[in-house]
C-alpha cells in the first residue's frame, strides 16, 4: 500500500512538472532579440515621408468600431489572468483636399464569424463605410480580418480597388490570414499591388516600413503631420504599449494561432523600444491599445469620429 502511494505521488509530481513546463513554454517564455536585428532607419523613413510633393496631413481622426476581450496573458507574454479590452480601430488622415484611410476594421458578420469580438458598434462602422467611399487612398497595416474586413465588405469594393485601395503584394497573396474577410470575386482582376523592399513613400507625409512577422504582409506606417508631429502606427507588431515597453510579444500559443514569426516580432519590438528612447517625441500607436488612443485624444494628437 505504501509502495502504491509512493508511486501515485511520484506520478502526480511528474505530471505537475510536465504541466508547469508546458505552461512556461506556452505562456511565459519570451525570446530575446537575436543577432539579425530589425533595421529601422528613421532618417531614411523621414526623407521618404517628405519626398512626395503636396501638402502633408493636417490631422488624424479615428473610429472605435469594436472591442476584443482577452486575458492579459493572451496579449503579452507573462501577463496575468485579468481581462483586458482591446479596441478595433480605423484611422483617417486628413489632408486639405482629401483623406486617406488606414485600416478598415470589419463588419458585424465578419466580427461574429471571427468569434473573439465582444462588442461591435454599428454607428462608427457606418461612418467608416461612408468615409471609405469618399477617401482618396485606402491602405492597411496588415491583412488580418479586423484590418482588411471593411474593404472586403464595402458595397462598392470594385470601384475602390480601381481607384483608391493600395494593398501590398504580400497582403493580396495571403487570403488565408484574412479569413473570415473574403475579398469579393473579381476585385483583383487587373489589380496591381504595391511592391517594395524595406521602405517606401505612399503619399505626402506617409512612408511604409515593411515588417513581416505578425503576418506576411505586416507593415508599420510613419506619418509626418503638417504641424510637425510624427506618428508611427505599429499595426499588430504590438497590440499594446506594454509590448513595446517590456520588449515582450504575445505568448507562444497565441503566436502559433496566427502563424506568427515570434523572433521577427521580438526584433521589431526591440527596434521600436530603442526608437522610443532615442526619439521620445515620436508618437507610437500600437494596434489595439484603447488606453493609448484615449491619452492621444487628451493630448490633442487625434480626434474621435469621422466627419
Amino acid at each position: 500500500m505504501a509502495r502504491r502511494r509512493t508511486w501515485i505521488l511520484g506520478a502526480l509530481t511528474a505530471l505537475a512538472g510536465i504541466a508547469a513546463a508546458a505552461y512556461y513554454w506556452e505562456f511565459l517564455e519570451s525570446p530575446s532579440p537575436g543577432a539579425a536585428q530589425f533595421s529601422l532607419d528613421l532618417k531614411e523613413v523621414r526623407r521618404l515621408a517628405d519626398s512626395m510633393p503636396g501638402d502633408r496631413p493636417t490631422g488624424v481622426r479615428f473610429e472605435h468600431v469594436m472591442d476584443f476581450q482577452a486575458p492579459t496573458a493572451a496579449t503579452i507574454t507573462g501577463g496575468g489572468l485579468a481581462q483586458s479590452t482591446m479596441w478595433g480601430i480605423a484611422y483617417l488622415l486628413i489632408y486639405p483636399d482629401h483623406t486617406a484611410m488606414l485600416d478598415t476594421a470589419m463588419n458585424s458578420l465578419q466580427a461574429k464569424a471571427l468569434g473573439s469580438v465582444s462588442a461591435f458598434y454599428a454607428e462608427p462602422y457606418s461612418r467608416l463605410i461612408k468615409a471609405m467611399s469618399n477617401a482618396g487612398l485606402i491602405f492597411i497595416t496588415h491583412e488580418h480580418a479586423d484590418h482588411i474586413g471593411g474593404i472586403a465588405a464595402h458595397p462598392d469594393a470594385v470601384r475602390l480597388f480601381k481607384s483608391t485601395v493600395t494593398l501590398t503584394s504580400e497582403q493580396v497573396n495571403d487570403p488565408e490570414h484574412a479569413m473570415p474577410a473574403l475579398l469579393p470575386r473579381g476585385v483583383l482582376n487587373g489589380y496591381r499591388p504595391l511592391k517594395y523592399d524595406r521602405y517606401t513613400a505612399i503619399a505626402p507625409g506617409i512612408a511604409l516600413i515593411k515588417a513581416p512577422g505578425h503576418s506576411p504582409g505586416s507593415q508599420m506606417v510613419f506619418v509626418h503631420l503638417a504641424g510637425g508631429t510624427e506618428i508611427l502606427f505599429l499595426g499588430d507588431v504590438a497590440w499594446t504599449m506594454r509590448n513595446v515597453e517590456l520588449v515582450r510579444g504575445r505568448p507562444r500559443f497565441v503566436s502559433n494561432s496566427f502563424g506568427e514569426d515570434r523572433k521577427a516580432v521580438i526584433n521589431q519590438l526591440a527596434a521600436i523600444h530603442a526608437l522610443t528612447l532615442a526619439e521620445p517625441n515620436i508618437v507610437i500607436v500600437p494596434g489595439h491599445d484603447g488606453g493609448t488612443i484615449t491619452d492621444l485624444v487628451k493630448r490633442g494628437v487625434m480626434k474621435e469620429g469621422f466627419e
